[in-house]
Order: structure tokens, then sequence, then C-alpha cells
């Protein structure tokens, strides 16, 4: 998803993850309930900051990936579809650009 989206999130990963000055990170925890639930991942203090989930029935595509063909035909919402799909992949981004400057923290 990241190639396809734009890292406009980027702030509000960075309320989820911490870092100090040498390079450690950690997660708020107070984001997630994994090491609370076997069946539930995040709080819902995770979903008021990054909006509802997205639905795994719905095929991933952007304006910019385009659709495929093994989707089959082409939704008739494909442009409201492509709108919501956007949103994930900007997270996805967003994600993408923390990740990379956790990464490159460490190494220094």
């Amino acid at each position: 998803m990241a190639p396809y989206g734009s890292p406009n999130y980027v702030d509000k990963v960075w309320k989820v993850v911490k870092q100090s000055t040498d390079g450690c990170y950690w997660l708020d925890t107070s984001y997630f309930s994994f090491h609370h639930s076997t069946t539930d991942s995040y709080t819902r203090k995770f979903e008021k900051l990054f909006g509802d989930p997205r639905k795994a029935d719905i095929p991933f595509f952007t304006e910019i990936s385009g659709y495929t063909s093994y989707y089959g035909d082409k939704p008739g919402d494909w442009s409201k579809l492509c709108q919501y799909n956007q949103r994930y992949a900007d997270m996805a981004a967003s994600i993408q650009v923390v990740a990379e400057e956790l990464i490159i923290a460490l190494a220094k």
C-alpha cells in the first residue's frame, strides 16, 4: 500500500511510537490491546486516532495503482472506492516514513 500513498499521517504515527535520544523506541501500549486480548489488536483510542479499520472484503486499489483484472469487473463505484483505499495507502506510507526514521536513528 505504501507506494501508492502519501505520508499525510506521520504526526499521528508518532503519537503511537515513542523514541528516545539513543535511538531506542517503544509503542504507547494504550493504543494497543494485543497484550490483553487474543482477538483484538488495538483499542478504541487507536480507532479514534486513525479512524475505522479497513474492511478486508474490499479489494485494494487506488487511482495510482489502477484496477487489476484479477479482481473481476471494475466496480461502478470505482472512484469512491479509490478514495476509500487512498486513506489506508496514505497511512501505510506514513508508517513507512516513521519506520525508516526509527531504523536510521538506531543505525546512528
